[in-house]
């Protein structure tokens, strides 16, 4: 039993290994916020009316549930 599970131990390390060795070839140079540059900054105006709509449908619901 425990030759078993050392081998299959050994095995999951090797996949790891090997699994690591292939990413690093086929997505070199990649990274997480690679296109982050490319998106443009969103304006203070844009969260100010998203906020002002919440607040809108927080009141429409309340009514609603208070009729």
């Amino acid at each position: 039993m425990t030759a078993k599970m050392t081998r299959n131990i050994l095995l999951m390390l090797a996949d790891t290994v090997l699994l690591g060795i292939v990413l690093n070839l086929v997505l070199p140079g990649r990274s997480a916020d690679a296109g982050a540059e490319k998106v443009p900054p969103v304006p203070r105006e844009s969260y100010d009316d998203l906020a002002r709509d919440f607040e809108r449908a927080e009141n429409v619901s309340n009514e609603k549930g208070q009729a």
